[in-house]
């Protein structure tokens, strides 16, 4: 879980945020959005701050984010990202927003993986010297190989 206080810059997180990251909370001190922000893939953080921009207009009811943060180890593991914003200002401003990080990291490998097998199988399929016809259930054509194009034309 998290807190932050948008206004100051202050943020809570507690033990188990820094433990994704292969750190203890301690080691993370002093902990601030600056120090998020450092360990946020750079990409992500801005991202993350275009998504805020949608929440805090209020175009977005809640943040949500996928994002990359770096391990302690040197990798980048997934984590999702959600909150909303819990206390406004009379004015509208955001001042208080709380959420969640969730690590994703194993979906996200798994995702990757199939991603790349599924490459692999489209290229097999593409450069397969022989013709090969995918029907559905009932017989109905529904993908073929260049192989297949140029034998049946």
């Amino acid at each position: 879980t998290w807190t932050w206080y948008i206004d100051t810059g202050a943020t809570y997180f507690n033990e188990r945020w820094a433990s994704m990251l292969g750190y203890s909370l301690e080691e993370l001190q002093p902990i601030s959005i600056e120090n998020w922000k450092k360990l946020t893939h750079p990409a992500d953080v801005l991202k993350v701050e275009d998504l805020l921009a949608l929440h805090f207009s209020g175009q977005r009811e809640y943040h949500e984010c996928q994002i990359r943060m770096k391990h302690r180890n040197g990798s980048w593991v997934w984590i999702l990202s959600r909150g909303k914003v819990s206390k406004w200002s009379a004015t509208g401003k955001p001042l208080i927003m709380s959420g969640t990080h969730t690590d994703i990291n194993e979906q996200k490998l798994a995702e990757l993986a199939l991603f790349e097998n599924r490459l692999r199988l489209q290229a097999i399929f593409d450069n397969a010297i022989n013709a090969i016809i995918l029907a559905d259930d009932y017989g109905n054509y529904i993908e073929s190989n260049p192989a297949a194009s140029r034998l049946l034309g």
